[in-house]
């Protein structure tokens, strides 16, 4: 009788541990398909003052290793714990260009969370969520505006109130978008639009009237290829 228990027992535990390998293995399937499917709605609809590229080629790492984490970890208290303690250390250190940046972040966490937990319809609906999201935004900028372009300006000198109080003759638009200081750096973004009779010869004039030397384009919607 003991042996026949015994025996019902290890063939519960294996038809278990199958069970959750074929979950988690399907866990992994879709962390990549969604990850993958992130990246390309990131790439194609949304605006970044930073390298889209270089950013979303994490996207799948992080979700894949934040499932396999919680995938680990839900069945132990003791390695939750552990993990609580390990992460406490961990200090996040690399500049943010642009606080958008962070959504996308913590919607790879987001998929990583649900997936690891195997709660995949609740991963599937969230997904689709936020890429209907994605979608609107990007169709709600467009037909707002397109400011074409963002310059930073690397000047400890530069004065931003006169720049954007002289610029009424060259700019259609023109916000701050950031600044970052220390005692050896600053670092000035604008999201700008050029007025229609400007070219860009007058633009390169207007920063050098400026005293402005070091600065850097970004194509954001195409401007330098129309």
């Amino acid at each position: 009788m003991n042996d026949l228990i015994s025996s019902n027992s290890l063939n519960l535990t294996s038809l278990q541990s199958t069970k959750d390998l074929l979950l988690f293995v399907l866990a992994i399937i879709l962390s990549i398909t969604f990850s993958y499917l992130l990246r390309y709605f990131y790439l194609n609809y949304w605006r970044s003052l930073s390298d889209k590229n270089q950013i979303s080629s994490n996207f799948v790492l992080l979700t894949l290793i934040i499932t396999i984490i919680i995938t680990v970890v839900k069945s132990s208290l003791a390695l939750s714990l552990g993990l609580v303690g390990a992460l406490s250390i961990v200090r996040f250190r690399t500049p943010i260009k642009d606080p958008e940046e962070l959504i996308f972040l913590f919607i790879c966490i987001a998929m990583g969370l649900a997936l690891g937990a195997f709660q995949f319809w609740f991963a599937a609906i969230g997904f689709f969520f936020v890429i209907i999201v994605i979608l609107f935004k990007s169709k709600f900028n467009k037909d707002i505006s397109q400011n074409n372009f963002f310059i930073s300006i690397n000047s400890k000198a530069f004065d931003v109130q006169k720049f954007i109080d002289g610029s009424n003759d060259i700019f259609e638009s023109v916000i701050l978008k950031k600044i970052e200081e220390t005692d050896n750096f600053r670092e000035i973004i604008f999201n700008m639009k050029l007025k229609k009779n400007v070219s860009f010869k007058e633009l390169e004039t207007y920063l050098k009237s400026n005293g402005i030397k070091d600065y850097t384009y970004f194509d954001q919607d195409n401007f330098f290829q129309n």
